[in-house]
């Protein structure tokens, strides 16, 4: 079984984290995937509640494929 992969998008930048935690990006395809470890050791460094980890395949559902945080508005 594989891992699950998470993305981490940031409320601050209003964009997903990139790559090997460098930059932000809008697209989920170019956005960064981190192990569960991996994005529980970029929260612990941030400020709480400006960064969410999201699954990889909870981002390709409603409201992530834009970038944008419609789902926390019940869009």
């Amino acid at each position: 079984m594989m891992e699950e992969m998470y993305l981490i998008w940031s409320f601050e930048h209003n964009a997903w984290w990139g790559p090997n935690e460098r930059g932000y990006t809008t697209t989920i395809s170019e956005a960064g995937r981190y192990t569960a470890g991996g994005a529980i050791s970029i929260l612990c460094t941030c400020e709480p509640g400006y960064e969410m980890p999201v699954s990889e395949e909870h981002a390709a559902g409603p409201g992530w494929h834009t970038g944008g945080n419609d789902h926390l508005k019940g869009g």
